[in-house]
């Protein structure tokens, strides 16, 4: 009795996977694409700039090496070599694995070029977006950072998702002073030396606005 109860169950179960996916597959697999698409994190954000319109951050189109490990008789020891003409590969024992890898990131848009002129079934150049933030490490607990998802992170970046996803367009002007933020992280680094303190904090305000031109944090 068990037992029949099982079949049936596993009937019922094959029959409503038919009808999914055989009857009414197209019009599910629709669906599917369609949110899949509409996650995709290819819609460009807007940049984030300092009191002097100088850049802070900004998204740069960029590439990345895959390895997929088709099976071909295509010779690996002349592909790694040409391919080590175009980029450094940290790892080029990584085109040897029966795995799919990623070879190389932040690949630029001639290099991606040169990779799909060798026609290679084992390699595939991936576009996409990528954050960029022009001053490096200064001010960056302020604008925060865009992880590898393209997820905001802490500051700036996370606290205006919203404005700087919907109008990428639009520029996010803060009150900080590129060139003030600079000095101040260098002379709090300089004190905290000359101290053997352990953490310190430089904050430069305009008196008559209130505004923050600089906010220096170690560590």
């Amino acid at each position: 009795l068990v037992q029949g109860f099982i079949a049936i169950a596993f009937i019922i179960i094959i029959g409503r996977l038919a009808q999914f996916q055989i009857l009414e597959g197209h019009k599910h697999a629709a669906s599917i694409k369609s949110n899949l698409m509409s996650n995709l994190p290819d819609i460009p954000r807007g940049e984030i700039v300092d009191r002097n319109e100088k850049v802070l951050a900004l998204d740069l189109t960029r590439y990345m090496l895959e390895y997929n490990p088709v099976q071909c008789d295509e010779n690996r020891d002349q592909l790694v070599a040409k391919l080590q003409e175009i980029v450094n590969l940290k790892n080029p024992q990584l085109l040897y694995r029966k795995s799919s890898q990623t070879l190389a990131h932040n690949l630029s848009k001639e290099q991606a070029n040169k990779i799909r002129k060798l026609n290679s079934k084992l390699l595939y150049v991936r576009k996409v977006r990528t954050r960029f933030y022009p001053q490096g490490k200064h001010a960056s607990h302020i604008i925060g950072y865009v992880d590898t998802y393209s997820k905001a992170r802490q500051g700036m970046e996370s606290k205006y998702e919203k404005l700087l996803h919907d109008d990428p367009e639009q520029k996010l002007e803060l009150s900080i002073d590129s060139r003030v933020q600079v000095f101040a992280e260098k002379a709090l680094e300089q004190r905290l030396n000359e101290t053997g303190s352990s953490r310190g904090t430089v904050i430069v305000m305009s008196v008559k606005t209130g505004e923050i031109v600089a906010w220096a944090v170690s560590p």
